[in-house]
Protein backbone atom coordinates (compact mmCIF):
# COMPACT_ATOMS: atom_id res chain seq x y z
CA UNK A 1 0.00 0.00 0.00
CA UNK A 2 0.86 3.96 -0.31
CA UNK A 3 2.23 5.28 2.61
CA UNK A 4 3.70 2.12 4.64
CA UNK A 5 -0.20 1.46 5.24
CA UNK A 6 -1.83 -1.39 5.63
CA UNK A 7 -4.35 -3.45 7.08
CA UNK A 8 -3.99 -4.88 10.91
CA UNK A 9 -5.29 -6.06 13.83
CA UNK A 10 -4.61 -4.91 17.42
CA UNK A 11 -2.82 -8.19 19.35
CA UNK A 12 -4.40 -10.21 21.87
CA UNK A 13 -1.52 -9.12 24.60
CA UNK A 14 -2.75 -5.25 23.01
CA UNK A 15 -6.05 -6.63 24.55
CA UNK A 16 -4.92 -7.83 27.77
CA UNK A 17 -2.78 -5.13 28.60
CA UNK A 18 -5.19 -2.42 27.91
CA UNK A 19 -8.47 -4.03 29.00
CA UNK A 20 -11.87 -2.14 28.37
CA UNK A 21 -12.92 -1.92 31.86
CA UNK A 22 -9.55 0.30 32.08
CA UNK A 23 -9.70 2.02 28.63
CA UNK A 24 -13.27 2.17 27.78
CA UNK A 25 -12.11 5.03 24.64
CA UNK A 26 -10.82 1.89 22.44
CA UNK A 27 -14.68 0.57 22.47
CA UNK A 28 -13.06 -2.75 22.18
CA UNK A 29 -16.00 -5.39 22.35
CA UNK A 30 -15.32 -8.78 23.66
CA UNK A 31 -14.89 -11.44 20.57
CA UNK A 32 -14.82 -9.18 18.05
CA UNK A 33 -11.60 -8.33 16.24
CA UNK A 34 -10.14 -5.10 16.36
CA UNK A 35 -9.12 -4.41 12.82
CA UNK A 36 -7.53 -0.53 12.41
CA UNK A 37 -5.91 0.86 9.38
CA UNK A 38 -2.10 1.11 10.33
CA UNK A 39 -0.01 4.33 9.04
CA UNK A 40 3.79 4.68 9.21
CA UNK A 41 5.03 5.81 12.12
CA UNK A 42 4.41 9.45 14.34
CA UNK A 43 7.58 9.70 16.12
CA UNK A 44 8.33 6.25 16.05
CA UNK A 45 5.07 5.34 17.22
CA UNK A 46 2.64 3.40 14.94
CA UNK A 47 -0.76 4.99 14.23
CA UNK A 48 -3.69 2.28 14.62
CA UNK A 49 -7.24 3.94 13.38
CA UNK A 50 -9.76 1.62 14.09
CA UNK A 51 -12.65 0.45 11.48
CA UNK A 52 -15.93 1.43 13.39
CA UNK A 53 -19.97 1.48 12.70
CA UNK A 54 -22.40 3.92 14.29
CA UNK A 55 -19.49 7.15 14.21
CA UNK A 56 -21.67 9.77 15.76
CA UNK A 57 -18.79 12.56 15.08
CA UNK A 58 -16.79 14.46 12.86
CA UNK A 59 -13.65 13.10 13.43
CA UNK A 60 -13.57 10.17 11.19
CA UNK A 61 -13.52 9.35 7.59
CA UNK A 62 -16.68 8.27 6.91
CA UNK A 63 -17.50 6.30 4.07
CA UNK A 64 -20.09 7.05 1.80
CA UNK A 65 -20.37 4.03 -1.12
CA UNK A 66 -20.00 0.90 0.83
CA UNK A 67 -23.45 -1.37 1.87
CA UNK A 68 -22.66 -0.74 5.43
CA UNK A 69 -22.85 3.24 5.07
CA UNK A 70 -25.92 2.85 3.49
CA UNK A 71 -27.16 1.42 7.09
CA UNK A 72 -25.09 3.40 9.32
CA UNK A 73 -22.05 5.64 9.68
CA UNK A 74 -19.33 3.87 9.41
CA UNK A 75 -15.48 4.22 8.62
CA UNK A 76 -12.23 4.98 10.02
CA UNK A 77 -12.53 6.79 13.54
CA UNK A 78 -9.94 9.06 14.53
CA UNK A 79 -11.01 9.52 18.05
CA UNK A 80 -10.41 5.70 18.94
CA UNK A 81 -7.10 5.86 16.95
CA UNK A 82 -4.40 4.09 19.44
CA UNK A 83 -0.84 4.72 19.30
CA UNK A 84 1.54 2.35 20.13
CA UNK A 85 5.19 1.60 19.95
CA UNK A 86 5.29 -2.33 20.86
CA UNK A 87 5.23 -4.32 18.21
CA UNK A 88 4.18 -7.38 19.90
CA UNK A 89 0.89 -5.35 20.81
CA UNK A 90 0.28 -6.04 16.57
CA UNK A 91 -1.41 -9.54 15.35
CA UNK A 92 1.33 -10.41 13.14
CA UNK A 93 -0.62 -14.14 12.90
CA UNK A 94 -4.16 -13.01 11.58
CA UNK A 95 -4.90 -11.75 8.59
CA UNK A 96 -7.17 -8.12 8.99
CA UNK A 97 -10.07 -8.50 6.91
CA UNK A 98 -13.04 -6.00 5.74
CA UNK A 99 -15.76 -5.84 3.17
CA UNK A 100 -14.13 -5.14 -0.71
CA UNK A 101 -16.14 -1.87 -0.62
CA UNK A 102 -14.82 -0.60 2.11
CA UNK A 103 -11.33 -1.11 1.00
CA UNK A 104 -11.82 -0.29 -2.69
CA UNK A 105 -13.22 2.98 -0.68
CA UNK A 106 -10.41 3.54 1.68
CA UNK A 107 -7.20 2.81 -1.09
CA UNK A 108 -9.23 6.07 -3.24
CA UNK A 109 -8.97 8.21 -0.97
CA UNK A 110 -6.30 6.77 1.02
CA UNK A 111 -3.83 10.30 0.43
CA UNK A 112 -6.52 12.21 2.05
CA UNK A 113 -7.29 9.40 5.23
CA UNK A 114 -3.53 9.37 5.93
CA UNK A 115 -3.01 13.07 6.12
CA UNK A 116 -6.43 13.70 8.20
CA UNK A 117 -4.67 11.44 10.38
CA UNK A 118 -1.68 12.97 10.68
CA UNK A 119 -2.99 16.16 11.30
CA UNK A 120 -5.67 14.65 14.06
CA UNK A 121 -2.94 12.97 15.79
CA UNK A 122 -0.69 15.81 15.74
CA UNK A 123 -3.28 18.00 18.21
CA UNK A 124 -1.75 17.40 21.09
CA UNK A 125 -4.90 18.90 23.12
CA UNK A 126 -6.67 15.47 22.12
CA UNK A 127 -4.29 13.58 23.15
CA UNK A 128 -3.89 11.12 26.63
CA UNK A 129 -0.88 9.55 27.35
CA UNK A 130 -1.31 6.09 29.22
CA UNK A 131 0.37 3.41 30.30
CA UNK A 132 2.85 3.48 27.17
CA UNK A 133 0.24 4.28 25.07
CA UNK A 134 -1.33 7.32 23.08
CA UNK A 135 -5.16 7.82 22.70
CA UNK A 136 -6.77 10.53 20.95
CA UNK A 137 -10.22 11.55 22.31
CA UNK A 138 -12.86 13.78 20.53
Amino acid sequence: MEYGSELSLLSPKFIQDYPPDRYPELMYKQGRPYTCLLTGSHNDYFICVPFRSSIGHKNAFLFTETARSKKSKSGLDYSKTAIIKDTDYLDATTKAIIDQDEYTEMMRNLSAIVLDINNYVNNAEAAKYRNNCWFWLH
